[in-house]
């Protein structure tokens, strides 16, 4: 009887699991890539030749297709190409090796995102996710085509109908003219090729029009913007026509942009941990350390306070030379809380960034510092102790941006645990 009850548990749930079909040559490769899968919930089916594939789509219609672009027989891209004429919307990874024609390729091919090849599992979770989302908000879409006119209207998304006969332009949501600059008049007498900032052949457009497709699009300002087309067939006055959804895609750019920044500076962070520990010898620590940090932000000078009992003394410095003398610099020796910038930085224990030093009333009058046009600091924590401060200087106003705090603070962490390291090892 339990047994019995497991099984119909296990029954009811692989029906409510999203189904993927997974069509790779390599099958220890494929294995591992179904238990990571199976692991998030998914039911997955596994092919290893396109023909294959094929026939488990048919047997088992998938909810999503993973495909590598080598398969024995037909292509990975011939596969895809398949697979899209009979379901314009089924959502269609495709694992190769990154190139832009690989990349180009797939993605001529109808392929709806793709996995650079070795397959990362966080990235292979994270793709089929989301394109699983897009195929259940497109269903979603399709079921409310009735209502359509209210949802073309008023919908944030920028939308076309289009003639698939002649692409031309029939209409425009009031989203897609504040897009694209253009009146909704002016959109009637255009043709989807108007809009393409590259030019595309006419076979590629009209099969554009029922699948997703990536592109760049002209604005009416003459800008180029990269955009994601989601398009299909709906009846409008008994006439068959493609409801064009554009994505601005220049967001998402910006936003793989800034995780690669994100994974770049996290390598520099422990590529930077392995030179500073290099050397117990404090002297050899801060000689590293001004060195290193100009992989972070570059400066025209570099000033390491440390801490002892409340007051700042210069513990090694660069750059300065021409700007200010070693003896301004070591009697630079103020008291912490009475410098706004540095007891700023101990009280909030962040990175402060003065893009115009005459600016601001309270940057220290002393000749070591008096020459400085812009400022960019951090403290030194180590378990919440103030070892000291990093101060990054130039001369022209300016100079730093609002990364460069962001990029110091990853830098302090290595920083302040190497200088604690020698301070310990000194004290021995």
């Amino acid at each position: 009887m339990q047994l019995a009850a497991s099984r119909q548990t296990e029954f009811m749930a692989a029906i409510a699991s999203p189904h993927l079909l997974l069509a790779d040559p390599d099958q220890d490769q494929a294995v591992t890539l179904m238990q990571l899968l199976r692991l998030e919930g998914y039911v997955v089916h596994m092919a290893s030749s396109a023909e294959q594939a094929q026939q488990m789509a048919r047997s088992h219609p998938p909810d999503a297709v993973l495909i590598h672009e080598r398969l024995p027989g037909r292509s990975g891209y011939a596969l895809c190409r398949a697979l899209r004429l009979g379901r314009p919307d089924l959502p269609i990874l495709m694992m190769l090796r990154e190139s832009e024609q690989t990349i180009g390729d797939a993605f001529d091919a109808g392929a709806t995102d793709y996995l650079a090849a070795p397959v990362s599992p966080v990235v292979l979770s994270r793709r089929v996710a989301r394109v699983l989302a897009a195929a259940r908000s497109l269903a979603t879409t399709t079921a409310l085509t009735r209502r359509w006119t209210q949802s073309f209207e008023q919908h944030h998304a920028p939308k076309l109908l289009i003639d698939p006969s002649t692409a031309a332009i029939v209409d425009a949501n009031p989203a897609a003219c504040t897009l694209y600059g253009y009146t909704r008049e002016r959109f009637t007498g255009m043709k989807l090729k108007d809009l393409e900032a590259v030019e595309r052949a006419s076979d590629e457009l009209s099969g554009a029009l029922t699948t997703l497709f990536s592109t760049h699009h002209r604005l009416a300002n003459g800008d180029s913007r990269p955009v994601k087309v989601l398009s299909g067939p709906v009846e409008v006055d008994g006439h068959t026509l493609v409801l064009a959804v554009v994505i601005d895609q220049s967001k998402r750019a910006r936003i793989e942009a800034a995780a690669r920044a994100q994974r770049e500076l996290h390598k520099q962070v422990m590529e930077s941990a392995a030179v500073l520990t290099r050397s117990l010898s404090l002297h050899s620590v801060l000689e590293r350390l001004l060195i290193e940090v100009e992989n972070y932000v570059h400066s025209d000078a570099a000033i390491l306070l440390m801490v002892n009992e409340g007051a700042a003394y210069v513990a090694a410095a660069r750059g300065y030379e021409g700007r200010t003398s070693a003896d301004a610099l070591q009697s630079f020796q103020p008291v912490v809380k009475s410098v706004p910038p540095l007891a700023w930085m101990t009280e909030q224990k962040r990175a402060l960034l003065l893009p115009d030093t005459s600016r601001y009333t309270g940057w220290p009058v002393h000749a070591a510092l008096g020459w400085a046009g812009a400022q960019v600091g951090v403290p030194l924590l180590f378990e919440g102790v103030l070892l000291g401060f990093l101060l990054l200087l130039d001369a022209a106003p300016g100079r730093f941006t609002e990364r460069d705090p962001e990029r110091l603070i990853a830098f302090a962490a290595p920083a302040a645990l190497a200088l604690h390291a020698a301070l310990e090892y000194e004290a021995k």
